[in-house]
Order: structure tokens, then C-alpha cells, then sequence
């Protein structure tokens, strides 16, 4: 089964695009507690994400840097080659449900920002 859950800070506002058939989507980065390395210092994991049509016009109307997401989704692999043949491998999660769990400038969340699921 691929499945993927994630609870983080997102890096930097997120912004809604739209496909060719209308549909919206949007990328968006999502900082992760790692641990720590074996000097103690904080590990961070920074994991990119994508979401579509209604998940991604959520995510573009209530999230903002800084923001605590939790999300549940799957992983995506693409793979693309070059002009010269080199091969470069992405890993993504396709986030299919989104909630936004704190808010980073302390406002409060609105109830239409509670947890979403198509």
C-alpha cells in the first residue's frame, strides 16, 4: 500500500495554478522533524508535495509559511532525462487530505480550515 502521512511546517506560501483541462493545482514544500544527528544537532527533512483541484485550492486559500500542516497522501516517482541522457529521479506526495493544524502568526484558523477530505 502506498500511503504517506505528514505533519510539518510549510516553507513558503503556496500558490494555485491551473492545468490545461481547468483543473487547479499547487506544489508546495513541507519541513519535517528528522531526529537528531549523532552531535545532537536537529535534522530537518524538507519534502515536496503536490496538490489538486479542490485539496489545492484549500491549501492556496488557508496556508501560509509557516503553517503546521498534517496531511495523509501517497508518493509519487518521476523520472526525467536530460538533453545529454541524464536521468534525475523526484519523489513527491500527492497530498489528498490536508489539514491545517496551527497557524504560524498566531491567528486564529478558520472553520473553513479545519481538516478536508474529497
Amino acid at each position: 500500500m502506498n500511503s504517506v502521512s505528514i505533519t510539518g511546517r510549510i516553507t513558503k506560501d503556496p500558490e494555485l495554478k491551473t492545468k490545461q483541462d481547468g483543473g487547479g493545482y499547487c506544489y508546495f514544500c513541507v519541513a519535517v522533524d528528522a531526529g537528531k544527528d549523532k552531535d545532537g544537532q536537529k535534522l530537518t527533512e524538507f519534502i515536496d508535495c503536490i496538490a489538486y483541484n479542490q485539496q489545492a485550492n484549500f491549501i492556496s486559500s488557508y496556508a501560509k509559511k509557516g503553517d503546521m500542516l498534517e496531511l495523509c497522501g501517497r508518493l509519487h516517482t518521476s523520472i526525467k532525462e536530460d538533453a545529454e541522457g541524464n536521468k534525475t529521479k523526484r519523489v513527491t506526495v500527492v497530498a489528498f487530505n490536508v489539514g491545517i493544524c496551527s497557524k504560524s502568526n498566531k491567528e486564529t484558523t478558520p472553520a473553513a480550515a479545519l481538516p478536508f477530505e474529497i
